[in-house]
């Protein structure tokens, strides 16, 4: 569940939330160039992720949210202190990429560690709650400047990464295994 909340947020926030800010530095007539970017990162993630999730889930799941950590702090130390749109843009795509493989490797592991008779109602209990989550900051947009989402973003990636270490060193390894041999 935290996996699933964090990658949501953070994804939807930098992407779609923080362009419409009122403070959002750059106007939002930015807002679908931000997005575009977004998109195009986590459409390059998609491809990328494929041969490492392949060889360890915990691996890619700790190394995702290790990789969006420290890209979104360099987001916002570039939002707050250069300024310059352009890197700005090309920090996000970079994010947007981890924040693909955040997708993909917490994906495969909700299809894999639930046993089959509940899989699919866990599934969506955790996607349903999440999503949940993710509309009330919806509600809370106007309230939100541009920078506290930045910090939030941060925020919730360390979150995400404790959460993927913990997996990492106490989990299960699913990789190359039948689901039948996971439970």
């Amino acid at each position: 569940m935290i996996l699933t909340f964090t990658q949501l947020l953070t994804y939807n926030m930098i992407a779609y939330y923080m362009p419409y800010s009122r403070d959002f530095i750059y106007g939002s007539e930015a807002a679908p160039t931000v997005i575009f970017i977004s998109n195009l990162g986590a459409s390059i993630g998609a491809f990328i992720m494929i041969p490492l999730i392949d060889k360890s889930r915990r691996l890619s799941t700790s190394f995702s949210y290790l990789g969006g950590l420290l890209t979104a702090s360099v987001i916002a130390y570039t939002y707050i202190y250069v300024g310059d749109l352009r890197i700005f843009l090309f920090i996000i795509l970079i994010n947007m990429i981890f924040a693909e493989w955040a997708w993909a490797s917490l994906s495969s592991l909700e299809s894999e560690l639930f046993p089959t008779g509940v899989r699919a109602s866990v599934v969506g209990l955790n996607t349903g709650l999440a999503w949940i989550i993710n509309t009330l900051i919806i509600l809370l947009e106007a309230m939100i400047t541009a920078t506290q989402y930045l910090y939030t973003t941060i925020i919730l990636w360390l979150i995400g990464f404790v959460a993927s270490m913990i997996w990492y060193l106490r989990g299960v390894e699913t990789a190359r295994k039948p689901l039948e041999s996971i439970h």
